[in-house]
């Protein structure tokens, strides 16, 4: 008799202990596979992700880790199996890698973006390249003030989920082109009149010289720098890829 208790009791602590494992998995956003971020800053994080959860209805993840090499690599579909997910499930993912292998100098560190579900048709591409090169995002990832830069990231992905701009703009913009062609065209039939007036007859022109000349042949070079900065893209992530993959830095 003491057995079986003792065995029901272990198996009432295990099954408390799985239970109280998933409820921490699930309410966690942020996977920091190699230490990069201490306690606090995770604290911060996650609930920074949670309360914009609360606005948009997405699930918001970091996930943090190093790599020795660019074959070395953790993409958003590595995530989704190990926790569970699918690629119709809503979700922003944001990948940060600290590159230990860059040819002797100081550790360089990369993020990508990973958009899956209702996220990938409402974060466009401008919005996506928005919310990479905003100046709190980029230079803080970039310099290895991860957790300033991970808020940051969740501030502008909330903003940029909750309100469809692209979509939005292009709507607006077609309107605003219906409304112009529909009043020039309007304009131009009431300005419209039958003429009878005989031109034949009266207004006559004959061409009585012509000549060609070749004046020269001039071509002009124009060089297109392609600089960083806010309005454009600051160029691609090198640990990025895979389905989902919306763009790097």
């Amino acid at each position: 008799m003491k057995k079986i208790i003792a065995l029901s009791l272990c198996i009432v602590v295990l099954a408390l202990a799985i239970c109280f494992n998933a409820g921490a998995e699930d309410k966690a956003r942020v996977f920091d596979l190699d230490s990069m971020l201490d306690g606090n800053e995770i604290n911060r994080i996650n609930e920074a992700a949670r309360e914009a959860e609360a606005e948009c209805g997405a699930k918001i993840f970091i996930v943090t880790h190093e790599a020795d090499g660019r074959s070395d690599k953790y993409i958003g579909e590595d995530f989704l199996k190990d926790h569970g997910y699918g690629f119709n499930d809503d979700i922003i993912l944001l990948v940060i890698t600290r590159n230990l292998n860059y040819g002797g100098f100081d550790d360089e560190y990369y993020y990508n973006l990973y958009l899956y579900g209702k996220a990938d048709s409402r974060i466009g591409s401008i919005d996506v390249d928005t919310i990479l090169d905003d100046d709190d995002v980029y230079y803080n990832l970039k310099g290895g003030e991860l957790c300033d830069g991970i808020l940051a990231f969740i501030e502008c992905s909330v903003d940029a989920y909750k309100i469809p701009w692209t979509l939005i703009s292009v709507i607006a913009g077609a309107i605003v082109c219906a409304i112009a062609v529909g009043s020039v065209t309007a304009k131009y039939r009431m300005k419209l009149r039958p003429t009878n007036y005989p031109l034949n007859k009266y207004a006559k022109m004959s061409l009585t010289d012509s000549d060609d000349e070749f004046a020269g042949k001039h071509v002009a070079t124009v060089i297109v720098s392609s600089g960083g900065g806010r309005g454009g893209s600051r160029g691609g992530g090198g640990f990025g890829g895979g389905r989902g993959h919306a763009g790097g830095r």
